[in-house]
């Protein structure tokens, strides 16, 4: 009894009976295409070649199986062709159909290959390409030619072939010259040269040849005898039956596959068509952030949402349109007609891909760059973390939002990794990184765990500003909270808001009394902790219809009609908005926060930069200090609003302090009695100016390490010589990898230019933006290159994360209460097409509708 065989036997075994099944051609090799090809292959003018190339009829072409596989082998030695040809059956393969990849906008409209043309064998350098080649390979490069893997030959000889060194010889540009019998000389188109590897490589063999050599595999570079074997093997068997079956390839006709073919074509301009009016649609609702599904996907149903119903409109005038909708839609599955939720969903995935990729590219073409992140909870209670990114684009700074984070945790470290894992995935370095912006939470500005210390600690160039808005609106916060008249005011103002709005009625009866009197003021607003301009907008409706809303609160108080929770209410409000402290206060918070609020709209602009920035916290400061001394016209203010001009007098009993009698001691003075006036001023008005100038400097404090470095760029015109070199050093001396050590003698030389065009800054434009735009505008790059990466490394200085609660904005309109089980990638790709949709406006959709288009007829076909 023979001993039974091991698994590694039992697997050895099968493996070579699949291999031998392989290699047994089936019955469709042996059909014979139509003879109607009359393509010809390169050539000189050689009679002989002629008689060879002509006869290309009965020469069918090689056996393809499994994308290149080969079935017959021809002897892999090149010899010269004989009129005596073997017929080689052709295996036709069902082709395979990925996600298609999509060329820059600005690209030309050309046959776009699949999304393998990530993989090697769809790549310009022909040494890189795949020994095997695919059916996807020889489709595209069959129909394109090889004008982007072929260099002209001029351009070879200029660029010569330094890494063809193999034993003292080289290639040269003469192998590429094929000399005829009657002198001339005639340039191999088929011979490409690859600056990866160094070898010349046969362009059709490497796409359709079976045989085994150097010049379809690894490449040729013998070049002791390049003349004689290039020769050789251009006349060969195998090489005229590549050329001849890479013409055949590029025709139609000449393929077993001419009706498929042909009706994939027809198909795909039908795809096409329908397509561009399919993207319009998710254009128009992506921007806007509309929902695009309904209760159904039925056309005709009230139900089926925006998406299917403005397509239904569209036909009404669209007959193309409409015929599409009447013969396709509503046929349950079986039938493809491109109305589904499916192709939707992969039209809003390509667009938002190419949204981010066409960011991604300005990004590396920038270089240079700067991040700000922030979180915030979505509709699902999903924590979101926001990623936006400054760089500059035609010589001016903006910021793109890229994407959202979702659930990264709150901890500095794990916001840091999720921050450099998205960057590596889209292939941008941290390195580059000039700069980091994020508001003034301790997980994000701590100087030890915080996720600007663990940036800096991998790329000490990324300096990190504190979000000036942010900044601000804490200076806002502390001041309200320094004390405690300060804080009973803005409950008054609060409380007057939830005493109108808690009643359609009462909020009837102020707007009626307002718009009487012909006062363009609002109500009263809520009040908000994080916006600002909120409280801003709320002193402000206050301050203006001060004596209407002293009327309608009384009105309320008296009117016995009233329920009484009502009447106590507004009888409380109305002795509140009756005191000259509360008028007073009034006059001087809607005087400091319409301040506020101007600067934080200023501070929010993309432009802005980072000295003037610095600049309008130190105007605003400077307004705040002068206040100190108008408590006078506050007060004179406060009495017209309030028609009174006495302070409400506290009757509290006088405290004294117990002192013990010493020996010699005449007693101690009485303390100070302060009148009302005085107390108002000491107690409440002066600690609220004192809390925001304190403040103000505190938070001017956190910019002053950068503004050493950049501060003197905003008065460079103005500066000395030596003051521009001891900036220049010092500027120089941080970033050393950037900026060279001649960086000062080129500052002065660029003074001296810049004044010449000083004339033509315009208005709203900053001195440095100015000076940037000049070097590039003048095509002076090259002569001060060190100033032009200076002046790049500050415009792209983030200021603000202003961006991000822009981002949040779109969040909420897109995932809102009703949209709550979105996906995160739909999030991310509506979100950006919505937030970047300048980007989305200007996007070529040829390349998009052409692809997708042709992967879904071929579908169709299979």
């Amino acid at each position: 009894m023979s001993k039974p065989l091991s698994g590694a036997q039992k697997r050895k075994k099968k493996q070579e009976l699949e291999e031998k099944i392989c290699r047994i051609p089936k019955i469709t090799g042996f059909l014979l295409p139509t003879s109607g090809s009359s393509a010809q292959p390169s050539a000189c003018g050689s009679s002989k070649e002629h008689a060879s190339t002509c006869s290309q009829e009965e020469i069918p072409p090689q056996s393809v199986s499994e994308y290149g596989s080969e079935v017959n082998t021809v002897d892999s030695s090149d010899q010269p062709m004989s009129l005596e040809t073997t017929p080689v059956p052709m295996e036709v393969e069902k082709p395979s159909f990925h996600n298609v990849e999509i060329q820059d906008a600005t690209a030309e409209a050309v046959d776009i290959p699949p999304k393998s043309m990530e993989k090697s064998g769809f790549l310009t350098d022909i040494g890189l390409w795949p020994n095997s080649s695919t059916l996807e390979m020889r489709e595209y490069w069959s129909k394109n030619g090889n004008s982007s893997v072929r260099k002209p030959l001029e351009k070879l000889r200029n660029e010569g072939f330094p890494k063809s060194f193999k034993d003292g010889r080289c290639c040269t540009a003469d192998m590429f010259l094929r000399n005829c019998p009657n002198g001339d000389k005639v340039e191999r188109k088929w011979l490409c040269y690859s600056n990866n590897t160094g070898r010349i490589y046969c362009f059709d063999c490497k796409l359709f040849s079976s045989s085994t050599n150097a010049f379809s595999s690894d490449g040729f570079s013998d070049w002791k005898h390049a003349s004689e074997r290039i020769s050789s093997h251009e006349q060969s068997q195998h090489h005229i039956r590549a050329v001849i079956d890479t013409a055949k390839f590029s025709k139609l006709e000449g393929r077993i596959d001419y009706k498929m073919q042909q009706q994939i074509e027809e198909l795909t301009t039908y795809g096409q068509n329908l397509v561009k009016r399919l993207l319009s649609v998710i254009v128009f609702l992506a921007e806007r952030g509309l929902a695009f599904r309904g209760d159904d996907q039925t056309i005709g149903s009230p139900h089926n949402g925006n998406y299917l119903g403005i397509l239904e409109l569209l036909s009404e005038y669209d007959a193309f349109l409409a015929q599409h909708i009447q013969t396709k839609a509503n046929k349950g599955k079986g039938c493809t007609s491109y109305l589904s939720a499916n192709v939707c969903e992969e039209l809003i995935q390509i667009t938002g891909d190419k949204i981010l990729e066409v960011v991604i590219s300005h990004i590396k073409m920038a270089k240079y760059y700067s991040v700000s992140v922030d979180s915030a909870e979505d509709s699902s209670h999903t924590d979101q973390l926001t990623v936006i990114i400054r760089y500059l684009e035609e010589n001016r700074p903006v910021e793109r939002f890229v994407t959202f984070l979702p659930s990264t945790g709150h901890k500095g470290e794990e916001m840091a990794d999720a921050l450099l894992a998205f960057l590596n995935s889209v292939g941008l370095t941290i390195q580059e990184c000039r700069g980091q912006s994020y508001d003034n939470a301790s997980n994000m500005s701590g100087h030890y765990k915080g996720m600007q210390a663990r940036i800096l600690n991998m790329n000490k160039y990324a300096k990190y500003i504190p979000c000036f808005g942010h900044s601000l609106n804490l200076v806002g916060k502390d001041a309200a909270n320094s004390c405690s008249e300060a804080v009973r005011f803005f409950n008054f103002v609060q409380a007057l808001y939830t005493f109108f709005s808690g009643s359609t009625r009462r909020y009837k009866k102020l707007k009626d009394q307002l718009d009487m009197r012909g006062l363009s003021v609002s109500i009263p607003k809520k009040l908000s902790d994080t916006r600002w301009s909120c409280r801003a907008d709320a002193c402000q409706a206050l301050v203006h219809g001060y004596d209407n809303i002293m009327d309608i609160l009384f009105e309320f108080a008296t009117d016995i009609e009233e329920k009484s929770e009502c009447r106590n209410t507004a009888k409380g409000l109305f002795y509140q908005i009756s005191k000259l402290e509360t008028g007073i206060f009034a006059e001087f918070w809607n005087t400091v926060l319409q301040r506020f609020n101007s600067s934080s709209k200023t501070l929010q602009s993309v432009q802005l930069n980072l000295n003037a920035a610095v600049g309008v916290l130190k105007s605003l400061k400077d307004f705040i200090n002068e206040q100190r001394t108008k408590f006078d016209a506050f007060e004179e203010a406060g009495k017209r609003l309030t028609d009174t001009e006495e302070y409400i007098v506290e009757h509290r009993r006088l405290q004294r302090r117990n002192v013990r009698q010493q020996p010699l001691d005449y007693g101690h003075s009485e303390e100070a009695q302060l009148t009302p006036k005085e107390a108002f001023y000491a107690k409440a008005f002066l600690p609220c100016v004192d809390k925001l100038l304190m403040c103000l400097e505190h938070r001017l404090g956190a910019y002053s390490e950068v503004c050493d470095l950049f501060g003197f760029l905003i008065n460079f015109p103005a500066m000395d010589s030596e003051s521009i070199n001891i900036a220049a050093e010092k500027l120089s001396a941080f970033y050393k990898h950037d900026l060279g050590t001649t960086f000062g003698d080129e500052l002065i030389q660029f003074q001296s230019f810049i004044s010449l065009f000083l004339d033509e800054k315009p208005d709203d434009c900053s001195i440095e933006q100015f000076m940037y735009n000049t070097i590039n505008d003048k095509d002076v790059r090259y002569t001060f290159p060190n100033t032009e990466i200076a002046l790049k490394i500050y415009l792209t200085l983030m200021i603000s994360n202003s961006s991000g609660e822009r981002s949040f904005s779109k969040m909420k309109l897109i995932k809102n209460l009703q949209r709550t089980t979105m996906s995160q990638s739909r999030l991310t790709k509506l979100s950006i097409m919505s937030a970047e949709s300048d980007i989305l406006r200007v996007l070529d959709f040829s390349n998009i509708t052409k692809t997708f288009a042709a992967q879904k007829a071929r579908r169709l076909i299979v």
